[in-house]
């Protein structure tokens, strides 16, 4: 089994009060399914954890979209996220 991967550029330029969804491109080698969520405690995101580090009413999917409505010009916001596999629900048949 082999981690997914996230393949976003770090920087992304999002205009202030416009409501703005980003899907966040990820992809497993194994095929397996793949969910995003908020980062959460200490050993994922020390001190930039959500909600506090993003706008209020910003979300993030378990299908990896994320929504966030910029609050002022040229503020930054850091959006820490986990991206985890599931194993695929698939059977074998004995030879």
């Amino acid at each position: 089994n082999t981690p997914p991967v996230a393949t976003c550029i770090s920087y992304i330029s999002i205009p202030a009060n416009t409501p703005t969804t980003i899907q966040i491109p990820v992809l497993d080698a194994d095929n397996d399914e793949i969910r995003c969520r908020f980062a959460n405690g200490t050993s994922e995101c020390l001190n930039a954890c959500p909600p506090g580090s993003l706008p209020a009413g910003t979300t993030l999917t378990s299908s990896c979209l994320l929504t966030i409505t910029g609050m002022t010009p040229g503020d930054y916001y850091l959006v820490a996220a986990q991206v985890e596999d599931f194993l695929s629900n698939t059977s074998t048949v004995p030879l």
